[in-house]
């Protein structure tokens, strides 16, 4: 019988991790050590890492089909600036941007800080698919600053999205409803408090070839040159909800390309998202970057 994916253990007798992986699933050392080192395991709740002692009565859960997500075998290409409070990095599409439940090392957070010696905290996320600008404080002084200026309104960010359909230029306002789970449904009006308001303005749009888009890469979408046109548009976020673009594309009746879970019907990997811009004023000095490609978005994979 095929075990499901998620297995919740309660331990009868002392031995060590390894040797418990072993004996109680379907699976060899490589696969068992991959799961540990992964950080696929949690005892007691707590992720466990390393060949820890079990004993009686512990409560073990095991991601026994934890994700796996492809990563940059140079990841200082990805740092546009290094400022003594912050980095500014350019997310490639399909790495997560913190770590998963089920895989703690396989994402731009846990890389930079390898590669940095150094603990970040994140300012703000970025979806698995949506590639570009994204910022780390370095310190916890300054994440305390970096998460009043998100509260606040005074981080400013634009994404490029490409559509399937065009959206006008202008503000949208739409409600999220307390509660749910992905793909998220919107509302154009509060139902109650507890819903959450979802703003955006499209600052421009233009129909183009998709195959002409910097957006799009042939990596990532071997079929490019059936995708005929799609709509790109400038997008300035002013509350940063979970999905929000995708969700209100999709409202708006023009899911991103390739956003299957929105509604998408182009079958692709990932979705047509990017950060493009991020402006903010901190400690008294402005800042302002800017993401513009100039090679493959997959490159940094080869």
């Amino acid at each position: 019988m095929e075990l499901k994916r998620i297995q919740h253990r309660k331990i009868a007798k002392e031995s060590h991790l390894l040797d418990y992986l072993l004996s109680s699933f379907q699976i060899n050392p490589l696969q068992a050590n991959a799961l540990i080192e992964l950080g696929a395991i949690y005892l007691n709740r707590k992720r466990c890492m390393e060949n820890c002692l079990l004993k009686p009565e512990d409560y073990l859960r095991v991601h026994l089909q934890p994700k796996r997500f492809r990563t940059p075998k140079d990841i200082s290409k990805l740092i546009l600036a290094n400022h003594e409070d912050f980095l500014v990095v350019a997310k490639p599409s399909g790495l997560p941007s913190i770590p998963s439940l089920d895989n703690a090392l396989e994402n731009l957070k846990h890389l930079l800080e390898d590669f940095l010696k150094s603990s970040l905290h994140p300012v703000h996320r970025l979806d698995v698919d949506t590639s570009g600008l994204i910022l780390f404080a370095k310190n916890k002084l300054a994440a305390r600053d970096f998460g009043k200026l998100i509260s606040s309104g005074q981080i400013h960010k634009t994404y490029l999205a490409l559509s399937e359909e065009q959206v006008s230029p202008g503000p949208y306002r739409h409600f999220l409803k307390a509660g749910q789970k992905p793909p998220f449904q919107l509302t154009g009006e509060r139902g109650n408090s507890s819903d959450k308001e979802c703003r955006l303005e499209v600052l421009s749009s233009q129909k183009i070839s998709c195959s002409e888009s910097f957006l799009m890469d042939s990596n990532l979408y071997p079929n490019l040159e059936k995708l005929g046109t799609g709509f790109l548009h400038q997008i300035q976020l002013y509350t940063g909800r979970t999905h929000q673009i995708r969700s209100q594309f999709s409202h708006l009746n023009a899911p991103l390309i390739g956003d299957s879970l929105y509604g998408s019907q182009t079958n692709l990997e990932v979705f047509a998202l990017q950060s493009s811009k991020i402006w903010f004023k901190f400690r008294s000095e402005s800042y302002q970057f800017e993401y513009t490609p100039t090679e493959k978005a997959c490159a940094i994979y080869d």
